[in-house]
């Protein structure tokens, strides 16, 4: 009965240090911050991502291509949006600006 209990003793001891080893080195190597800061961030969306998973791994940089490519697509199209928008807006201004100097005349 005693020899068991070393044997378990010994082996509880292997892998209690196995483990500490483990979380030294994904600390040293900043896994643990990078990790936070994904769940950190996802706790703070206001709305839920539909795929977490998906959303987590763009925060560590993960190579979704086809992802990047419909943000890229999107984010592209409302540029032009807020373009066409602006430039509305440049026109309107313009156009109040030559109607008063012409009212006046």
């Amino acid at each position: 009965p005693g020899k068991k209990k070393k044997i378990y003793k010994m082996s509880f001891n292997t892998i209690t240090a196995r483990k500490e080893e483990f979380r030294k080195y994904i600390e040293s190597h900043g896994v643990v911050d990078a990790m936070t800061g994904a769940l950190v961030s996802l706790y703070q969306q206001q709305t839920r991502p539909e795929n977490p998973l998906e959303y987590i791994k763009s925060c560590l940089g993960g190579n979704n291509a086809g992802n990047q490519d419909a943000q890229i697509s999107s984010l592209t199209k409302r540029v032009e949006e807020l373009e066409a928008e602006l430039s509305k807006y440049k026109n309107a201004e313009s156009g109040d600006g030559e109607q008063q100097d012409g009212g006046e005349e």
